[in-house]
């Protein structure tokens, strides 16, 4: 049965392979080093013994050296030396506890920093597949919304140059102005938020909204001369990143004035440490978007944990952006 891991579980595994081989490798050089020194005082050990044998209990300097005498049954590893005729046995076991104990030791803590350096590298892994869903997220919003925009723009003018071709049409003429200046718009915002996504950081700065949204109607009153307009907004500051909040704001009232009849009204409200933006709209005949625009001004507001959503009926269109007060 094949067993399919996900990248993180695969990262994971990786990384702590390669940490448990490497504090093997370091045990297995610190065991033979620090045998190899213990085997060389052994050495030296062994003559302090010989010379201070006239002593009656040697137990006592030297613990794990003893004299056997040689009719005795003795493992030749375990001899290190002969005086008077009788062998010097060494006992191995205390002479490596401590050596056991250090080795046990430095596992346990090594166990530990294990499991510290997974838990932060599971967190750094995490932030990073997410980091890699965000980018392919705004990559397939974005290349929907061109190939969106550019069929929408293709459509009108291939309408307003057949009408141009059999007769001059000075509306005709206005619409194809103003799609472009549209399109042009639309484009420059795509191009901003590419090259933001390429610089992979936040540029955050403290944002007065009410400024982003009054400099965006003005905008788009230059566009659509005709719209009336109703705003009564309160300051309300943000910190975000000015082409983000820019994108956001000007989706959603680029589609209220596109596709409003007359009127389009534009409130907010504070409850519960909430703050909302009110777009509301009359609707026309003309046929509807495809709701792009939106999905993009609800991808890139998600980046800052506020909620858009819309509401409509026969007659009229609302989008709510409801933002947390920090």
């Amino acid at each position: 049965m094949k067993i399919n891991f996900s990248s993180k579980t695969k990262i994971l595994l990786y990384f702590s392979v390669a940490l448990i081989l490497g504090f093997s490798i370091i045990n297995t050089v610190s065991f033979f080093y620090i045998k190899s020194y213990i085997d060389k005082n052994l050495s030296k050990d062994v003559e302090i013994f010989k010379r201070i044998y006239m002593y009656e209990d040697q137990s006592k300097l030297i613990p794990y050296l003893k004299i056997v005498d040689s009719n005795q049954n003795i493992n030749q590893n375990d001899i290190v030396g002969k005086v008077d005729g009788k062998y010097i046995v060494v006992d191995k076991g205390k002479v490596y506890t401590e050596l056991i104990h250090f080795i046990i030791s430095i596992s346990l803590w090594e166990i530990f920093i294990l499991f510290i350096i997974l838990i932060i590298a599971n967190h750094l892994v995490q932030i990073t597949i997410d980091k890699e869903k965000e980018l392919k997220g705004i990559l397939e919003v974005f290349i929907l919304a061109l190939t969106h925009k550019i069929k929408n723009f293709l459509g009108i003018q291939r309408v307003n140059i057949e009408i141009l071709k059999i007769n001059f049409n000075e509306k005709a003429l206005m619409r194809l102005e103003k799609a472009y200046m549209l399109m042009e718009k639309d484009f420059e915002i795509l191009i901003q938020a590419l090259k933001s996504l390429r610089e992979f950081r936040d540029k955050r700065e403290e944002i007065d909204l009410k400024t982003v949204l009054e400099e965006i109607i003005k905008e788009l009153e230059s566009i659509y001369p005709e719209k009336s307009i109703f705003i009564k907004l309160s300051s309300f500051k943000v910190k975000a990143d000015r082409t983000d909040v820019k994108n956001i704001f000007f989706v959603i009232l680029e589609n209220a004035f596109k596709y409003s009849e007359k009127r389009i009204f534009i409130t907010d409200s504070m409850e519960k440490n909430i703050y909302t933006i009110k777009v509301l709209n009359d609707i026309s005949f003309q046929e509807k978007g495809s709701g792009v625009g939106l999905e993009i001004a609800k991808f890139l507001a998600n980046k800052y944990n506020w909620e858009i959503f819309n509401q409509s009926s026969d007659d009229e269109y609302i989008v709510y952006i409801k933002i947390p007060k920090k």
